[in-house]
């Protein structure tokens, strides 16, 4: 599967290959977002997270100590204090007289003396302060522009999530909700979320009814959060099955690991992991071959439940109707396979089907074709150059590399992007984009419609504060890392018999865990190769969400995109 994604070498020796066990449970796999100021967001306790609720449930009282402004008389203020007591009624009382500083004293007064519960609002004629927005009958100006949390989950997707989190708050997802990027479902993550116009108090709330889910360390910001504003992730994992003879080579590796880095591959998730490869339909995409890219689509042989039922019948009889009205529920809508067989149900051609998909969503596929060009464009590099810089060579600002640069300055092009390449990497893309029956021009047309993606990519990567350690266990599915509502093992009751390693590291944005693994292992870290080591099914993950879905009854859960997009992609954001 690696070779077939283009990732041919490891930095070093690799013939002697590690076949450990990644993501056997959720929490074997522990991915921390670390901030732009480089601070990795820590998963917190139960006990620590109630409290922060525990301190927001508190009742607020008026702090008698805030000064009245003169523009208050003491009558007023005794109707405010008996609007706060009773928590409900307005008061009304003129502005005529007030000038701009003033009417905003009296926002400040009402704010800080009722502890945020009571709303003031500049209307017309007066200024009202009322217990809650109803009573206003306008817009509330006095909440802060965005509030941003500490997002915990295990098991769930970072979209589902916030689904969920968006039904709770009565909100829509759309356009509220904003991230530095996704994380894994399959692991125990945490990350920064933004939305805005909200409280602490109405996040920190929701914590008594999320499952498997977790709200914390709530701060009012000014600004969203944007897409790859922080500096990485904080990787913390567990291997099984380790072999105790490997336990000397595998040291040696690790020691080597922060010094020596490894390639930056693109990771095998990002070609799919369902049995149609996504560079291929993006390569009939970059064709203008419609029909083909959605043949190869519907083909997904790993496609199950209602979709694998619908899929088979589209093999059988080309009947698009037929085969929709097959999908069940809200999945006939948000699988990529409904929306392309809804289309043409509808009398949509091959292109049109292809074009109404989501503009993330059909961008996946030149992505991934993209993607599958640079690894082996950096195969190539790699082999010829080795781990110095050599003439061509650029850095991040697209300017060759000067003599006795390190060679971790080097950054290669993504081909189809609008950057100058490297003279080698050039013709290398321009081979490849000839042997598929393409030019560089095929993907100038696509860039109003499809997203390209990144210009550019590091060819090496050296991982930060590398730990590990080795530990012992006897069952098979030992809790070896602590999730979100469960506990590690203490050493003295995990037992003996089997080996795991225990590896830590952090990743600059853009990285993939499991690519930094394969230059410790030397063996391929991808879903399939795993789920053909594992005794333990990967796919029982997905039928974990549906339990989760159905107990919460929660109808975005069944939303799901069982796309080519393994969950590990996520590592990426």
């Amino acid at each position: 599967m690696e070779t077939d994604c283009g990732m041919e070498l490891h930095l070093g020796d690799r013939t002697v290959k590690v076949p450990a066990k990644m993501k056997l449970m959720y929490s074997d796999f522990a991915v921390n977002e670390i901030s732009a100021e480089k601070e990795v967001l820590r998963l917190k306790s139960r006990e620590e997270i109630a409290q922060q609720v525990a301190i927001s449930d508190q009742p607020a009282v008026i702090d008698t100590a805030v000064e009245r402004p003169a523009t208050i008389s003491a009558e007023v203020e005794e109707k405010i204090d008996e609007i706060f007591t009773k928590k409900s009624g307005f008061v009304d009382f003129p502005i005529q007289e007030l000038d701009k500083e003033q009417r905003k004293e009296v926002h400040v007064f009402v704010r800080k003396r009722y502890a945020g519960q009571l709303v003031s609002e500049t209307q017309p004629q007066a200024i009202r302060v009322a217990y809650g927005r109803k009573n206003l009958n306008v817009a509330r100006r006095d909440v802060p522009d965005f509030c941003h949390f500490t997002l915990a989950k295990e098991a769930t997707e970072t979209a589902y999530a916030l689904q969920l989190l968006s039904k709770f708050m009565n909100i829509k997802q759309k356009d509220c909700f904003k991230s530095c990027g996704i994380k894994d479902r399959r692991a125990v993550t945490t990350q920064r979320i933004s939305v805005p116009r909200t409280t602490i108090e109405k996040l920190l709330d929701l914590n008594k009814r999320l499952r498997n889910i977790q709200v914390y360390d709530c701060q009012y910001m000014k600004t969203p959060l944007k897409l790859g504003a922080h500096w990485g992730n904080r990787f913390n994992i567990i291997l099984r099955d380790i072999q105790e003879e490997q336990h000397g080579m595998i040291q040696e590796r690790i020691a080597e690991f922060p010094k020596r880095g490894f390639i930056n591959y693109f990771g095998t998730q990002r070609f799919g992991s369902f049995g149609t490869s996504t560079a291929d339909v993006g390569r009939e995409i970059l064709r203008r071959n419609w029909e083909a890219a959605i043949t190869l689509i519907l083909s997904n042989k790993g496609a199950n439940g209602t979709v694998g039922d619908a899929t088979a019948e589209w093999a059988k009889s080309k009947d698009a109707k037929k085969a929709w009205y097959m999908i069940q529920g809200a999945t006939r809508f948000a699988s990529v396979e409904g929306q392309i067989l809804g289309a043409l149900a509808k009398g949509a051609s091959w292109q049109e089907a292809i074009l109404k998909l989501p503009p993330f969503t059909a961008s996946i596929y030149i992505h991934a074709y993209q993607s599958l060009l640079w690894n082996k464009a950096a195969s190539r590099r790699v082999r010829e150059g080795g781990e110095k810089t050599i003439p061509g060579d650029f850095d991040a600002e697209g300017k060759p590399l000067a003599d006795g640069a390190s060679h971790f300055s080097i950054y290669m092009p993504i081909p189809g992007t609008q950057v100058e390449s490297p003279n080698y990497a050039c013709e290398w893309f321009d081979e490849m984009l000839t042997a598929d029956g393409l030019t560089v021009d095929s993907f100038k047309s696509l860039h109003s419609r499809f997203a390209l993606g990144d210009s550019h990519r590091p060819l090496f990567i050296l991982p930060e504060d590398v730990e590990s350690e080795f530990l012992e266990y006897e069952d098979e599915r030992a809790l070896l890392l602590p999730g979100l509502v469960t506990k590690a093992l203490e050493p003295e009751a995990r037992g003996s018999g089997r080996h795991a390693l225990r590896i830590a590291f952090s990743l600059p944005s853009g990285t993939y865990a499991t690519v930094a693994l394969r230059q410790i292992t030397g063996f391929d870290m991808g879903k399939q190769s795993m789920k053909e080591l594992s005794s333990i099914p990967v796919d029982d993950a997905a039928d974990e969400d549906v339990e989760n879905a159905e107990e919460t009854e929660d109808e975005p859960a069944k939303k799901r995109l069982k796309e080519t997009i393994d969950d590990s992609a996520t590592v990426v954001a």
